[in-house]
């Protein structure tokens, strides 16, 4: 797995304003995008190869229910139903429980979908915690699950941000609006300054599939279309010259992501958790919609049922990556300079 490292930590906030008939006060992102931390996120979002290594650990442990189990572990029962990720259930494995395996190598580099808000949080668990096979692994570290439940009177129960010290995380959405849109060499060297779009552009991505001139992005593809015959084929990673200004990958196309905020139905009524970005697939309205810095969208924490929604991780940066991240800062800058020489 692959981090790009997020630097230039306190940097301003998002002062582009809201495009008029685009979303309400919940998604203007005036004000947002202020980070006062270093962080690193995953270049690309989460993939079948990545994924396959921690459905196996409790898929082929035989100790969860088909459908489920009643406490948070239940979240894990999906492993069993219908998915959306370049695997299948493994013929030659004879159990406890299911083992999978990829389709084919093409299959192993897929975002997953299908993927709830709170799965990923166990998954952010389970990294935190050595990536073991132990359940208690994945109840606590990055997020405290003890605190997972429902009330009719204020929503969901879950606490609203990862625990102090936590290694890997989902990322907040002033985390993710900064890591797409923010560049730290916007009007110069050290200059910083905001895009109003994907890949450090101010224009909407092109829709295309990959190797297609100036295609940036699977969004507003009709399928079936040279070769691909539904959405979700086309691997992670495959548009490597549409990069966010700090090399992250596909964040226009792959899935929507899902991001920490919280959304509210009323006051202290909390209903869903956002995302961001718009999914592999999406019509090409989604386009102006979710790729831009201006929109989030969300959905029940525990919502399963979209083949659309999965995420990138974030986590603390390693020792020498920002070294190595400023250096593509300046390559980048000087590609696009009139003055590079």
């Amino acid at each position: 797995m692959e981090f790009s490292t997020i630097g230039a930590p306190g940097n301003p906030a998002l002062d582009i304003p809201t495009q008029p008939g685009i979303g309400g006060p919940a998604y203007n992102a005036v004000g947002r995008g202020s980070v006062p931390h270093t962080f690193a996120l995953s270049r690309t979002e989460i993939t079948t190869h990545e994924w396959l290594q921690f459905v196996n650990n409790f898929s082929a442990r035989g100790d969860l229910a088909p459908n489920g189990r009643p406490d948070q572990l239940g979240m894990l029962g999906f492993v069993y139903g219908l998915f959306s990720w370049g695997a299948a259930a493994d013929p030659t494995y004879t159990g406890p429980g299911f083992r999978y395996v990829s389709y084919s190598r093409q299959a192993s580099n897929l975002a997953v979908g299908d993927i709830g808000w709170r799965t990923a949080a166990m998954y952010c668990n389970w990294l935190h915690n050595g990536r073991g096979s132990d359940l208690a692994s994945l109840l606590s570290g990055a997020y405290d699950t003890s605190t997972w439940g429902y009330s009719s009177v204020t929503g969901y129960t879950d606490a609203l941000t990862r625990q102090p010290g936590a290694k890997y995380w989902i990322p907040d959405a002033d985390e993710w609006i900064k890591a797409a849109f923010f560049d730290p060499n916007r009007f110069g060297p050290d200059a910083g300054g905001w895009w109003t779009s994907m890949n450090r552009s101010d224009t909407l991505p092109m829709p295309g599939t990959p190797g297609t001139p100036g295609a940036t992005t699977n969004v507003g593809l009709q399928y079936p279309v040279d070769g691909y015959n539904f959405p979700g084929q086309i691997p992670a990673g495959s548009y490597p010259d549409a990069q966010s200004p700090w090399g992250l990958l596909d964040t226009s196309g792959g899935v929507a992501e899902w991001v920490e905020e919280p959304f509210y139905s009323s006051p202290g009524v909390l209903r869903e958790r956002g995302h961001m970005g718009s999914a592999d697939g999406d019509p090409l309205v989604f386009l102006r919609l979710n790729s831009t810095v201006w929109s989030v969208s969300s959905n029940p924490p525990g919502y399963l049922g979209s083949p659309r929604n999965g995420f990138r991780i974030a986590t603390v940066p390693s020792p020498g990556s920002f070294v190595v991240v400023a250096i593509a800062w300046l390559i980048n800058y000087r590609r696009r300079s009139p003055h590079a020489s």
